[in-house]
């Protein structure tokens, strides 16, 4: 599960900075 969410924040993370949260 949380792999999944690794991805999603990675590709979050390239249009918005603010995936640290």
């Amino acid at each position: 599960v949380m792999r999944k969410y690794w991805m999603i924040g990675k590709q979050m993370a390239k249009t918005t900075n603010n995936s640290n949260l």
